[in-house]
């Protein structure tokens, strides 16, 4: 473990044989693994609500602030994450398989830096409501 952590080595984990097989990597060699996965979430404001959406994972964020309204965003992304990776051997089969470097990469992310991960572009558009 402190190879994988401090040295920021792979390990690749053997059982039984070598017929299962499992790779343990850190948190820093995982962001540049998965750094080109990268979020666009969308800010729609209205009067007095503001909705965070990231509309390729079908999730939305609400609240009455920007931060509010991605810091739900953020809960709901993790949620999703969680039921994912959780149930992985189903969503492999799926349409939204190729969302997992996407959810690995968030789940690496320590949840104080999330929000953060979700607008590190810069990109999020603020669309006015109709």
């Amino acid at each position: 473990m402190t190879d994988v952590v401090h040295r920021h080595h792979a390990k690749v984990i053997d059982r039984n044989s070598g017929r299962e097989r499992a790779l343990l990597i850190g948190e820093e060699l995982a962001e540049d693994a998965f750094a080109h996965y990268r979020f666009d979430p969308e800010i729609i404001a209205e009067e007095t609500d503001v909705t965070a959406r990231l509309a390729e994972f079908g999730l939305l964020g609400f609240g009455e602030t920007v931060e509010e309204a991605m810091l739900d965003l953020v809960g709901e992304l993790d949620a999703y994450a969680d039921r994912f990776l959780g149930d992985y051997g189903f969503y492999r089969r799926t349409k939204r398989s190729h969302h997992l470097p996407y959810l690995l990469r968030f789940k690496i992310t320590a949840p104080e830096r999330r929000m953060r991960l979700l607008l590190e572009d810069s990109k999020a558009q603020i669309i006015p409501a109709k």
